[in-house]
């Protein structure tokens, strides 16, 4: 288990965002439904879970090259 402050980095791919890359959105869709669960989510979704799961400071810092994955930081509360 994750002890409280401690860090949890997510990186995956992302729906949405400043600059959507509609064809890459559907590749993960079409990814995800290959495999029979999961889906895109967009970094929002994803802070709330974050959230509701008790984790705090969930940011989503940005990155020094453009990739098709996402990361979001978040610590446990």
């Amino acid at each position: 288990a994750l002890p409280p402050g401690g860090r949890l980095i997510i990186s995956e791919a992302m729906a949405g965002g400043a600059k959507p890359d509609r064809a890459c959105d559907v590749y993960f869709a079409f990814y995800t439904m290959a495999m029979s669960s999961g889906r895109t989510r967009s970094p929002e979704e994803i802070k709330q879970m974050l959230e509701k799961a008790g984790f705090t400071k969930v940011s989503k810092p940005r990155t020094l090259r453009p990739f098709i994955t996402s990361v979001i930081e978040a610590e446990r509360g």
